[in-house]
């Protein structure tokens, strides 16, 4: 848990180095310093705020640089930062191929359906149910009528 006791024990107003006041407190609490510490806190810093959505210029200007400064000497390109580029074009590719493939179904429903349109269209002879008396008039010839052998 931490200390509640201060660990910066004095502050100075004006522009100074401050990178070798943090060199004993940052060994008195016990962890081994950054090279270029102020450098590194402060890359962190502007990496973590541009990560978390603030616009960069109004990070660079917050800090006291251009964004051009701040592209070239702050922000950092972490693993992180891969995945979440890797895992966006991932979705992106995805979102692209399904819509592909919905527009590939509807333009071959539309091909089908213009193929049958273009087909020559047979007529169709209604089928007629025959009525009774036929179908005994039918059964009456087939009966009366003379076979083959009979001439």
């Amino acid at each position: 848990m931490p200390s509640e006791a201060p660990v910066i024990m004095r502050f100075s107003p004006i522009n100074v180095n401050r990178h070798q006041p943090f060199l004993p407190i940052i060994k008195r609490a016990g962890l081994k310093p950054w090279p270029k510490l102020t450098q590194n806190l402060r890359a962190y810093c502007e990496t973590a705020w541009l990560d978390s959505g603030m616009p960069a210029h109004v990070v660079a200007n917050w800090i006291g640089h251009s964004v051009k400064v701040q592209n070239d000497n702050y922000a950092q390109v972490d693993d992180h930062h891969f995945d979440q580029f890797n895992e966006m074009q991932s979705e992106k590719v995805a979102h692209q191929v399904a819509q592909e493939a919905r527009e590939l179904k509807k333009t071959q429903e539309k091909q089908c359906a213009t193929r049958r349109a273009d087909l020559p269209r047979k007529p169709v002879r209604a089928i007629k149910k025959l009525g009774p008396e036929t179908e005994l008039n039918a059964l009456e010839r087939s009966r009366t009528s003379t076979s083959i052998t009979d001439t």
